[in-house]
């Protein structure tokens, strides 16, 4: 019960989306249930049609009649799959837009501190496949679900209604070792998705940092450094994905071999009862078209255990990106116009990530309409000293004023609105100079 509860968390922590599209969900499965009404009730046409030939009491009427309900039901069943098909995967879309501006929203407000948790690399990597993994379960996930669970009872229903309870039951015994057997691998494969994600997050930092630095490495002459390390991050991110695709492959061949097993049984049963006279020719006919359908639908459980593995496990990365905070304190209530002097006494500031203590007991009085120049060596504190007047980075101890009142007092961005900074890396857009200027 509690692999169901954890391979479902996906779709219990999406409950608002499904909500705010009931609509949309709604028409998918009333379409669905209608589209595999409509394709269950050929197999029963095809097999009354053979009893009337077997008999030879098919006249032309009734031949008539059959034909015109296969092809009412061939073309009720393509519009109907139509219509819930394109229902499903707009809301699929629509949640991958809903989650990427809901992380680009928590991006833009977070601060310096938030990404020294989070590289740039392993970010992308959530808002790009981690979010297309999750819709995927909204779109790909609720169709194999349907479809395992909506088609399926459809068919069995058929399949004992019009035929046989009895066959129905020996022919998909089988089946109940196959549903314990898609649990065990379903694990599996969310235990191996996790670590092949994190392994192209880390593969996306490090491109980026290369990138970035590509000029230093060339002075260094560090290329074929950084070739090998590139190659042996790709070899292990292939090796892990591979290992992803190897619990996969297993779903198909257990699928099969367990069908087998119960055609095999439906022969054998199903011949002994029409021996018996339980069981017509046609009965035998249409029975073997139910398991023939049934092979999707049995085939969907193994796809909606992948699907909802990895859907969960892209779940738990995206919430734990959107619940980190940047440690920041709280905004102030005082609105401030303009700079009076700004007074720093005994400041002391310290990296989260650092070891050392970046600024110590900083003292500093910089008059309204005067200028200060700060020089010293790379790494003396220079832009740590500004990023504290920025608000970058939580406060450290001691005082910074901004006139009378301390910095916390007033709201960050009537603060932020009256500095002008100009970072010492430099980012260039693909904009005109005056966009780049602007911004």
């Amino acid at each position: 019960m509690r692999e169901v509860q954890v391979m479902f968390n996906v779709m219990f922590k999406l409950k608002d989306f499904f909500k705010e599209n009931r609509f949309d969900y709604v028409v998918s499965l009333l379409t669905m249930i209608g589209s595999n009404g409509f394709s269950v009730f050929i197999p029963y046409i095809i097999g009354q049609l053979i009893d009337a030939i077997i008999k030879d009491e098919l006249t032309g009427s009734a031949l008539r009649l059959f034909g015109l309900l296969f092809l009412i039901s061939l073309i009720g069943a393509y519009i109907l799959e139509f219509i819930w098909s394109y229902y499903l995967f707009t809301g699929a879309a629509k949640l991958q837009a809903q989650m990427r501006s809901k992380l680009m929203n928590h991006f833009l407000k977070m601060r310096a501190s938030f990404y020294e948790k989070f590289r740039t690399g392993d970010l992308m990597a959530r808002a790009t496949q981690d979010v297309r993994s999750i819709a995927d379960t909204a779109g790909y996930g609720m169709m194999v679900l349907m479809n395992a669970t909506l088609f399926l009872a459809v068919i069995v229903l058929m399949m004992g209604l019009s035929v046989s309870w009895k066959l129905t039951f020996f022919s998909l015994l089988p089946l109940t070792i196959l549903a314990y057997l898609f649990g065990k691998l379903g694990n599996i494969v969310e235990k191996r998705y996790t670590a092949a994600q994190d392994a192209f997050s880390s593969l996306n930092n490090d491109v980026l940092e290369v990138v970035d630095g590509i000029r230093v490495i060339r002075a260094y002459v560090k290329e074929d450094d950084y070739v090998e390390k590139f190659r042996q991050q790709t070899e292990s991110m292939l090796a892990k994905n591979n290992r992803v695709a190897d619990a996969n492959a297993l779903f198909s061949p257990l699928t099969k071999v367990t069908l087998s097993v119960s055609n095999l049984i439906s022969f054998g049963y199903g011949a002994y009862l029409v021996s018996k006279g339980q069981l017509s020719v046609g009965d035998i006919v249409a029975f073997q078209m139910y398991l023939g359908m049934i092979v999707w639908p049995i085939m969907s459980i193994g796809e909606l255990t992948n699907v909802l593995r990895q859907g969960s496990a892209s779940m738990e990365r995206v919430e734990t990106v959107l619940s980190a905070n940047d440690s920041m304190e709280a905004d102030g209530s005082k609105v401030i116009e303009t700079v009076d002097d700004i007074t720093v006494h005994g400041l002391s500031f310290k990296y989260p990530s650092s070891q050392d203590v970046n600024l110590d007991q900083i003292d500093v009085v910089i008059p309204k309409g005067k200028t200060l120049g700060i020089v010293g060596k790379t790494g003396a504190g220079k832009t740590t000293f500004i990023r504290q007047l920025l608000r970058q980075y939580p406060l450290g101890s001691g005082d910074l004023m901004v006139g009378t009142e301390p910095i916390l007092a007033y709201k960050g961005k009537t603060v932020q609105n009256l500095i002008g900074y100009v970072p010492q890396d430099h980012i260039l857009f693909s904009k005109s100079v005056r966009d780049n200027i602007a911004f």
